[in-house]
């Protein structure tokens, strides 16, 4: 399925059931496999404005939260803040942090840096995790108080990108601009699992977890308890991290050069066009990229890529 800019996240609508609602860039949409429909904002106009529907504005909506049927919590990147859609009335408000000021101020009034990912605490629902990129820090938004908290904040999670629970564990994958980590609740700071631990260097290459580079990895997928899927945005490459062997792999082997949005085919025929999230729908894996949102046909170990 297209898009006009870019797919930064993906969920099933919980508003209008069979649909997807998904970030385009500055906009927030719902579709139906056939069309899509703006809910708020607008891909070619960027800036900072609560309104009805187009009249909103957004500097990149990275990510969002259903945190009830009818009200989306956006992650609006560019504007240091979450804000409330209501589905119904199609409206933005303010939700937790100061739009339009950066900072890192935990409590009531709290303050982000650039935040890139929200996800649910699967624990305990009313709990969100932030991937708050330039404090290098995951926060925790309490929808009911609004009041916010920070689980962990280091500096070796430098520009944190993303946040993953492993099922309803207390472990967390973290993506960051070279690497992705793992931090357990109590554990002093979150722990090197691929990539380089110390130095912040990116690039591309693959094997053991040590030797793996990465640039610029974005969200994550946990197919089972031994194999993550990790959206390596700026290599254009969808990785897998095996857990149980320490080894990273590639799932599409194709070349992507001349072509923006990747070519569809066989593992060794398809190539991505800067993927950045995953999705499970009607028991298919989507992955949102450049322009379009794509689907995996069968095992990811033996698929076809479809736009």
């Amino acid at each position: 399925m297209q898009a006009q800019l870019g797919v930064y996240h993906i969920e099933q609508d919980e508003f209008i059931p069979g649909n997807l609602l998904y970030a385009d860039s500055d906009a927030l949409k719902t579709a139906d496999g056939k069309t899509s429909s703006t809910i708020v904002g607008d891909v070619l106009a960027q800036g900072y404005n609560e309104g009805v529907g187009v009249n909103a504005r957004f500097i990149y909506i990275c990510s969002f939260v259903q945190i009830m049927k009818d009200k989306v919590m956006v992650v609006d990147h560019g504007n240091n803040c979450t804000r409330l859609v209501d589905r119904n009335t199609r409206r933005t408000t303010p939700f937790v942090g100061q739009c339009a000021k950066s900072g890192y101020v935990d409590g009531p009034n709290a303050k982000f840096a650039h935040p890139l990912d929200a996800a649910r605490y699967k624990n305990n629902p009313s709990m969100i995790l932030l991937a708050d990129l330039k404090n290098n820090a995951i926060r925790v938004i309490n929808t009911d108080t609004k009041i916010t908290h920070t689980l962990v904040r280091d500096d070796v999670i430098r520009d944190v990108r993303s946040i993953l629970q492993h099922g309803y564990m207390n472990t967390f994958y973290i993506s960051t601009k070279s690497g992705i980590f793992r931090y357990s609740i109590g554990d002093k700071k979150p722990t090197n699992l691929a990539g380089p631990s110390k130095s912040f260097f990116t690039d591309y290459s693959e094997g053991h977890f040590s030797h793996a580079l990465f640039r610029k990895p974005s969200g994550m997928f946990l197919l089972n308890d031994t194999a993550l899927l990790v959206a390596d945005s700026d290599n254009h490459r969808v990785r897998v991290l095996d857990l149980a062997r320490n080894v990273t792999s590639t799932v599409c082997n194709g070349d992507r050069r001349g072509n923006s949005v990747g070519f569809d085919g066989n593992k060794d025929e398809c190539s991505f066009g800067r993927p950045t999230t995953f999705c499970l729908f009607n028991d298919k894996l989507l992955i949102g990229q450049n322009y379009r949102i794509r689907q995996i046909e069968g095992k990811v170990e033996a698929f076809t890529i479809q736009g």
